[in-house]
Formats: structure tokens, sequence, C-alpha cells
């Protein structure tokens, strides 16, 4: 059988079915690669005596972090829904090419990063709130954990393609295996071996290189669509514009939030301190719970959007975009009020430290009361990446932190120091989801408007 009409159960299989089978795996996945920073954060936050700076040294290192997979997103997610409609139009070949082009994009981002990393670290980590307690933490932690970039732009980024041809199983093993196998030699390396910081670090670099090597080993196999290739291949300026322009919504989203986490650890610093410092670490640890959950969903069903748009069956794209806003949004509320429900409990997961815990707990609520509608924009920007309009997402995510909450920051901290900081937060998430759904029902009804088509 021909491997893209391997795929046209996109297309044909019932929609509940369907989407219960890519998106399980795909939040599953998702969970399992969450672990991945909250082991850490964890573990490091219930150490003696240096837990609460250990913890505040790691948050400081949490924007380059969200700047390394950014750069990931903007080859892959770029390139894999323009694969999965290839896919959808019967065209393999042209789907393969996206596929080398991401490659390519995401070696040279690699050498890019680590070379400016190396160069630039205690200036950067300066930059990003770091403290003369919590410098030393926060620069062994990095110089480690960015050994393993190349690692995190496969697993991430080629990984995308593993989800993009609907094998978010394979997707689930290569991040759970990982995942596990980082959970193990935490605790080893931590509390066995002593290593503290450097042994988070270490058992970092080690799970994500062995589920880089797992996605390579399933877009290396006969079965797979698209294929991970072992060469270099000429990049075509059309063609990379398109990736670009694509990815370049889901880079923006990623890219400002290591740049939102600048912003707000820098300020703190200024009018709080450490303790403010791990307080947004725990709070943020906590928002990104929610958000991978909510992410592996629309992730996971995001192929089935592109593959029948691009197979021209509209009426089928119209009936999942609605299921994913709609999934995405009660998925999103319920995560968040329960966490709101439960703030002292949801912040002793981090910290066993009574003055950072009362003051995470204290600012929870008011941090997170925007967020409990912020699903529906998280399942409308998949819309627009799986259609192929990622300058609409990239709007959306520029009003969300650049427009809203970076002049937030610094008007109301000049106004309630610390505080205002927090006040950001819900401000720019109300306003962020009213852009975009004022920006999606402008856009999308006029994309997948009609009759089915066919394919010549």
């Amino acid at each position: 059988m021909d491997k893209a009409a391997s795929r046209e159960y996109l297309a044909t299989e019932p929609c509940a079915r369907l989407i219960v089978r890519l998106a399980v795996p795909s939040v599953a996945a998702q969970l399992a690669n969450l672990l991945y920073g909250m082991v850490d954060r964890i573990l490091l936050g219930h150490l003696e005596s240096v837990g609460s700076d250990a913890l505040a040294g790691l948050g400081v290192c949490l924007p380059i972090f969200a700047i390394v997979l950014s750069f990931a997103m903007l080859g892959a997610s770029g390139a894999a829904p323009l694969a999965s409609m290839e896919l959808g139009r019967k065209d393999p070949q042209q789907a393969q090419r996206v596929v080398c082009h991401a490659q390519m994009l995401l070696l040279i981002a690699t050498i890019v990063l680590m070379a400016v990393s190396y160069l630039f670290s205690s200036q950067l980590l300066t930059l990003f709130g770091a403290s003369a307690v919590t410098m030393p933490y926060a620069s062994e932690y990095f110089c480690i954990y960015m050994l393993g970039t190349p690692f995190v732009m496969i697993w991430n980024g080629m990984g995308l393609f593993l989800l993009a041809q609907g094998d978010s199983k394979q997707m689930l093993v290569a991040t759970a295996t990982g995942a596990v196998v980082h959970v193990a030699l935490a605790l080893l390396f931590i509390f066995v071996f002593g290593w503290g910081i450097a042994g988070a670090a270490t058992s970092s670099v080690i799970s994500q290189g062995l589920s880089a090597v797992l996605a390579i080993h399933f877009l290396r196999k006969q079965s797979s669509a698209l294929r991970f290739e072992f060469r270099f291949v000429g990049l075509e300026a059309r063609l990379v514009g398109r990736i670009l322009s694509i990815g370049s919504g889901r880079f923006f989203i990623m890219f400002t939030e290591g740049i939102l986490l600048i912003v707000a650890n820098a300020t703190l610093q200024r009018y709080g301190g450490d303790v403010y410092v791990g307080a947004m670490t725990v709070l943020y640890s906590l928002q990104s719970i929610d958000c991978v959950i909510v992410q592996g969903f629309t992730q996971g069903t995001q192929p089935i959007v592109s593959y029948c748009y691009g197979a021209r069956k509209l009426e089928r794209t119209r009936h999942v975009t609605r299921v994913i806003v709609v999934v995405s949004a009660v998925i999103n509320f319920v995560l968040i009020a329960s966490i709101m429900l439960f703030p002292e409990q949801s912040v002793s997961l981090f910290t066993n430290d009574a003055e950072l815990a009362a003051l995470a707990a204290g600012y929870l609520r008011l941090f997170f009361v925007g967020f409990l509608f912020f699903g529906i924009q998280l399942g409308m920007q998949t819309i627009f990446m799986g259609l192929g309009k990622g300058f609409c997402s990239l709007t959306v995510a520029a009003v969300r932190k650049v427009i809203l909450f970076v002049p937030l920051v610094f008007l109301l901290s000049g106004q309630f120091g610390a505080d205002g900081v927090i006040f950001a937060e819900p401000i720019s998430d109300v306003g962020s989801v009213l852009y975009c759904m004022t920006l999606f029902f402008f856009v999308i009804p006029k994309m997948i408007k009609g009759p089915d088509e066919a394919i010549s």
C-alpha cells in the first residue's frame, strides 16, 4: 500500500473515534514530556536548606528553554501541517521535501543557539534574573542542559512529523520512555550520587537523547510516510518561506514566552527578590501542567484538520474545528478551576519552603483567573496552524505578550511593585482571548466554506 494512501483514515474514519485514537496518546505524550521539567523542579524544590535557591536558579533558566523550543517549533510546526496537507493531496514526494527542509532548518538553529548560549551564558543568566545567590545554581544547570540542544530539536521538532502522519502512539513511546528514564536518573543523580542541580540537568540530557533516538527510529521505518533522512539538502527559498510563515505563529508563542519570563523574573527580582522569582516559577509550573494537557489534545487532532483540508473534505474540516475548540476550552476550564480551588495543595507540589509556598498560594487565584478561558485561544490557534494561517496565530501571541503583558508589567510594577507583575497576567489573558475569537470568526469560516471537493 502507498504510504500516503495508508493515512486515508484521517479523512474517512468516524471523527469521534479518530479524535480519541489520536488525542489520547498525544495527551499522554505531553504529560510524559511535562515530567522532564517538573521532576527537576519538584526534586530540587524539596532539597534541604538549598531547595528554594535551587528552584529559583532553575526558574532563571526557564526562558532559554522556552527560546530553544521556540526555534524547534519554527522549523517543525510550520512544516508538519504542510506535510499533512501534501499527504492529503496524495503527493508524498512533496511531503518528504518539506520534512527534509525542516531538518536543515533545525540543524542551523541548533548550531546558532548553542554558540550564542555558551558564548554569552553569564550575560544571559543575569538578564534572565539571576542574583548572586542563584547564579551558581542557574549556571551549573544551564551549561549542562544546553548540551542536549540537538536532542531537544530532534525529539520536539522531528517528533511533530510522527503526529503529522497520525502516529501519535509512536510519539508517546518516544516521549514516555525518555520521561521514565529521566525520573529514575534524576532520583539517582540527585539523592544517591548527591549531584544536586547538576544531576537534574544530566538526567535531562540523557533522557532527551533517548527520546531523540527513538523518534529517529520511528521516522526511519519503512512504514513511515514521512522519513528522517541522514543527508543535507539545498534549501529552496519559496518552501522555506512557507514553512517559516506557518511556523512563525508557534515560534512567536514560545519565543515570547521566554521573553515574558525574562521580563517577569527581572522585574520580580528588582521589586521582590529571589523568593518572588521562586513563586513565579511555581505559578508558571502549574500553568504549564494545564497547557501541555490542552496542547496534547490540540496537537494530536491538528493533523486531521490539515489532512482533510488538503483533501478538500471541507465538511469534515468544519466539524473537527468545532470539536477542537469546544473540547480544549472545557479541558482548560476544568483544570484551571481545580488548581484555583486548592491553591495550597497545588503549590506544595513544588516547594516545602513556608515563605515561598505562602507567597505563591496567595497570588495563585488572581494569577489564574483570566486563564480560565484560555483553552478557547489554544484551540483556535491550533486551527490557524493546521490551515496554514501561521501569521494569524502570530498576531494573537503578539497581542497577549508584546502588546499587553510586557507594557502592563512595566506600567503596573511602577505603581504596585511586584504585585503589578501578577496583575498583568489576567488582563493580558482575557484581552488576547477576545482578540483571538474575533480574528478566528473573521478568517476561518471563509476558508472552509462550501461543499467537499474532489482531488484531481
